[in-house]
């Protein structure tokens, strides 16, 4: 029997579904009851198919234990991939965890393999002002590379379906590189890795280097698929200040990581100079700078960059509206005013103490106007954007999407319990509450002002619709369905659809109607399936995506051991849901308040 490892499990209370999740704590033994140091962390995230026990391996302990180092295992509620409610998950158990123990927070690492490699990269150049280094072992980061090999139509290359594109470049790693000007990264993957491609931590090592990125990338030219845990001490000793010299499976390149052992590796709490670059309205600010977006286009990349030079600052905009510094966490000299420059051109000198805008067109705001604009409205985005702040289910009291509903919570819930060889279940507590789940007829004024909605079935068989149906940038009629200025007719049409609602339009709802055919494989590919709106046909039969499952399902359908006709969908590989799409996108009359 294996030894348990000493690993406290903790629990903190999701605010998105009010359930409590899960998380993995280990203190190294000289650390516990220790009040006046504080010791480095490393956030470990586990790989597809897993939780945040399987992942701790008796090695990390030994090393955490070796160097002093805290443990912190998150969920990410399953397999999302550490996006939308898993990067909720991330931040909130690491937030929990900082005011627990004695971290010190400007050594905080991510870590992470497989999946766990792609959320330590998206956490790390999201928000690089949280991470003192990062490191990616065979991660997805370019998403034209993994949509292909997994979720792409089988045989169709890299074509994206253009309502994936945007949502897709919301996801790309390799695009924000630059936001790691001061979070060190290791790259490791290998050569012969069959389920994420070697060529995306290539692509991210080169968009790495031409940012210039403190950044090493080590290719195992007769690996696959693999964590290198005969690596982990080389990553312990890079944490504390030790070289890591890149080499790949064609030739060496030395120099690439420090050689010097210059002390452990700290995040900088005041750079000098910062450049951020945001992927969504969730990603906006980084140590002094904040970035404005235009509310309107969520799924644009645009960036700005603040430069301190001679006590002045200097600041460049990238499609961005606007940016925001805080001056009083700024590098400055207290005692005189700072020269604020938007390119070449001086705008003004304003107070070191102060916060201020700067907009596109040159104007500047200071003090009181520059603060943080009243939130008017709820954010617009596709719909992951409901599953990422408090939500409540919404069921018809009769009809057949009362139980699409019903599946929809219980699978919420599950989402993923692994499984073993044998394809049981193995029980590892993945189940530890359900969301919050009302019948249309119990619905309050308090859950409208407090959650998003999501409706399930018709205005004719959901009251809570029907009752806003006529405010609704779209409609539901006989058999028609009416959305983005065109009528798709058909009784068994159905509907995904996210818009503010007209009653509260600091919340938003999602309108679900029909069965879709993979059902419990939509949570796996929320944060980029599903746009802002999609009518589908359930009847279409939908492609094989290029999953690496259907090989092996297709040879045990040859031998008689699997009748495709009656095993629960939900137990199929991926399928290409746009295949069944008659319409998708996105449009800007979902978001206008009435």
């Amino acid at each position: 029997m294996a030894r348990r490892l000493p690993l406290e499990s903790r629990t903190y209370l999701c605010p998105i579904d009010g359930t409590r999740q899960p998380y993995n704590v280990y203190v190294p033994g000289k650390v516990r009851g220790t009040q006046d140091t504080r010791f480095p962390l490393v956030l470990l995230l586990h790989g597809f198919g897993g939780d945040e026990t399987q992942v701790v391996h008796p090695r990390i302990v030994r090393l955490c234990e070796k160097y002093q180092t805290i443990l912190l295992a998150v969920r990410g509620r399953g397999d999302v991939f550490f996006d939308g409610p898993g990067e909720v998950d991330v931040l909130s158990a690491l937030q929990q965890t900082l005011a627990e123990f004695p971290v010190d927070t400007n050594r905080v690492f991510a870590m992470g393999g497989s999946m766990g490699g792609t959320g330590a990269l998206r956490l790390a150049t999201r928000y690089p002002d949280r991470f003192a280094g990062a490191v990616a072992i065979c991660g997805w980061a370019h998403p034209p590379v993994w949509y292909e090999h997994w979720y792409g139509p089988a045989g169709a290359g890299r074509r994206v379906h253009p309502a994936h594109q945007p949502l897709l470049a919301q996801l790309d790693s390799t695009r924000l590189a630059g936001n790691l000007r001061h979070v060190p990264l290791i790259l490791m993957h290998g050569a012969r890795d069959k389920v994420v491609y070697p060529d995306n931590s290539r692509r991210m090592y080169a968009a790495a280097r031409r940012a210039g990125i403190d950044v090493a990338y080590r290719e195992f030219a007769r690996s696959g698929h693999a964590w290198f845990r005969s690596r982990w001490e080389a990553i312990f000793r890079w944490m504390n200040g030790a070289g890591f010299d890149s080499w790949t499976t064609t030739r060496r390149e030395a120099g690439i990581a420090p050689v010097i052992n210059n002390g452990p590796r700290r995040r900088p709490q005041a750079p000098a100079r910062v450049t951020y670059t945001s992927d969504g309205i969730h990603h906006t600010r980084a140590y002094w700078l904040e970035v404005l977006r235009d509310p309107w286009n969520p799924y644009a990349l645009v960036g700005a960059a603040a430069t301190v030079a001679s006590g002045d600052i200097t600041v460049t905009l990238h499609g961005a509206a606007g940016v925001r510094l805080d001056l009083k966490q700024a590098p400055l000299k207290r005692d005189r005013p700072v020269g604020l420059h938007l390119g070449r051109k001086k705008l003004a000198d304003v107070p070191p103490r102060e916060s201020v805008v700067v907009r596109a067109d040159g104007s500047i705001e200071m003090g009181e106007k520059a603060r943080p604009d009243a939130v008017k409205h709820a954010p617009r985005g596709a719909l992951i954007e409901a599953l990422r702040s408090p939500f409540l289910i919404v069921a018809p009291s009769e009809g057949p999407d009362a139980a699409e509903a019903e599946r929809f919570a219980q699978h919420w819930t599950a989402w993923m319990i692994p499984r073993d060889e044998n394809d049981r279940a193995i029980e590892r507590g993945m189940g530890m509450g359900r969301p919050r789940f009302k019948r249309d007829v119990n619905v309050t004024a308090a859950d409208r002002a407090r959650y998003n909605l999501i409706l399930f079935g018709r205005p004719a068989e959901n009251r809570e619709l029907k009752r806003i149906a006529g405010r609704l940038p779209f409609a539901i009629r006989g058999d028609g369905i009416t959305i983005a200025g065109k009528t798709h007719r058909g009784g068994h049409l159905g509907l995904r659809v996210i818009t503010r609602n007209p009653h509260n339009p600091l919340r938003t709802i999602v309108c679900c109607v029909g069965a879709t055919p993979a059902r419990i494989k939509d949570l796996e590919a929320i944060g980029w399936y599903w746009p802002e709106y999609v009518v589908f046909d359930p009847r279409r039969a939908l492609r094989h995506t290029n999953h690496d499952d259907w090989p092996q399902w297709d040879r045990a359908v040859a031998r008689g051991e699997i009748n495709p006709a009656t095993i629960d969908p939900d137990r199929q590989p991926l399928r290409y849901l746009p295949d069944g799409w008659i319409a998708a996108g996105f449009d800007d009359d979902l978001w206008r308040v009435r």
